[in-house]
């Protein structure tokens, strides 16, 4: 071998032994990272579980405040309804009073639709839960189911009971109802049945061809037989008696 050759061999050793260095050093410290990372487990349901209880502890103050401030009623009727209607995988869904209190719809009192003869309060509210969306129509009384409506484009001033139209001794109830956006509305209508709410009838209500301002919402679901109904329909310019029987 040459001296040039064995200079440049003599030069390259160092550079590999630094290289080989260096590579264990990142290696030791790789693994240490990564034992230390197990060492240190992320406890989930610890987390959830504390996420949980604090979501809890704040809708138990919306209701208080539903109940005290905004219905005027006892706490244990909103409890029931929440105890029945909040999923337990979907948490405890919080609003704060400004929430609340801004987007209070009001209550309004209407005829029997339990057949106990007495007059039965019907009031709106935001779900309990983070699944569902849209505002549900709750009761003073909590033996009634509420009606999911799906949407938040809904009120109590056009929540209405027809006469009982099945004459098992409870009216019907209607509903006019908008998905917010779309110049279709339209009007419901429920019959409770089992201790269960079966929409019986679904009308459009187009807003071109009538002004919802302008109309008496009572005077368009007209009982025309034991079992049997009519509801208006109104859509693109016409208006029509649609003709229903409960089964």
């Amino acid at each position: 071998m040459k001296i040039t050759e064995m200079a440049t061999h003599k030069i390259q050793y160092p550079h590999i032994i630094l290289l080989a260095i260096v590579c264990l050093l990142f290696s030791c410290k790789k693994e240490h990272q990564v034992t230390a990372e197990k060492a240190l487990p992320v406890d989930k349901e610890a987390a959830l579980s504390k996420t949980l209880e604090s979501q809890k502890g704040g809708q138990e103050a919306d209701i208080i405040y539903v109940a005290d401030s905004l219905l005027k009623v006892d706490k244990s009727i909103l409890v029931a309804y929440q105890e029945k209607y909040r999923a337990d995988t979907c948490g405890y869904a919080v609003y704060g009073k400004e929430k609340l209190k801004k987007e209070f719809a009001g209550i309004k009192e209407i005829g029997d639709v339990n057949g106990d003869g007495r007059k039965d309060t019907v009031f709106l509210a935001n779900p309990f839960n983070y699944c569902e969306q849209g505002l549900s129509y709750y009761f003073f009384d909590a033996s009634i189911p509420r009606i999911y409506t799906d949407t938040y484009c809904v009120g109590v001033e056009r929540f209405f009971t027809v006469p009982d139209i099945d004459e098992d001794g409870a009216n019907e109830v209607a509903f006019y109802a908008s998905s917010c956006a779309s110049r279709y509305k339209w009007i419901s209508v429920y019959s409770l049945q089992n201790g269960e709410w079966t929409e019986i009838a679904s009308v459009l209500f187009d807003i071109l061809t009538q002004d919802p301002e302008k109309t008496n919402f009572e005077s368009l679901v007209k009982k025309t037989g034991k079992g049997t109904f009519k509801v208006c329909e109104f859509s693109e310019g016409k208006t029509t008696w649609l003709a229903f029987s409960m089964k």
